[in-house]
């Protein structure tokens, strides 16, 4: 298999087997809080992120990212 065949016959397998392995993950119930919006309520979200430093990088990578994404097109 030195052709491209080979290669087209590899990608098709991959994705025919991320498309199974996609169908075999169950869906997950999320238990919402009943807390209302409020600004304490942003005030403890802000904290734990300030607290969380890895969170906070991940946020400010992904922004940065984001903003060379839109400048794109």
């Amino acid at each position: 298999m030195e052709s491209a065949t080979g290669v087209c016959v590899l990608a098709a397998i991959a994705t025919l087997l991320c498309f199974i392995l996609t169908l075999v993950i169950k869906e997950q119930k999320v238990i919402r809080s009943t807390e209302p919006i409020s600004f304490k309520a942003l005030a403890a979200g802000a904290k734990f992120v300030w607290q969380n430093q890895l969170i906070l990088a991940a946020i400010i990578k992904l922004r940065i990212i984001w903003r060379k994404f839109e400048n794109w097109y």
